[in-house]
């Protein structure tokens, strides 16, 4: 899963993860000395996009 990669660098425990048509929502636990979760996000994300196909119909960025 993505979020494995983004737990590798830098932990977090997932509480909740909820997944809607157009957003999701996550609960998160973050080690006591770390709020970063802007980067963890990234993370996620960054991983996400890597994992698409090259294949795959990709809309234009605006």
């Amino acid at each position: 899963m993505l979020h494995c990669i983004a737990k590798q660098r830098q932990p977090f425990h997932i509480d909740a993860w909820v997944v809607l048509p157009d957003h999701l929502h996550c609960i998160w636990t973050l080690p006591g000395h770390d709020d970063d979760y802007s980067r963890r996000w990234r993370a996620i994300k960054k991983a996400f996009s890597k994992s698409i196909p090259k294949t795959e119909y990709r809309s234009q960025t605006p």
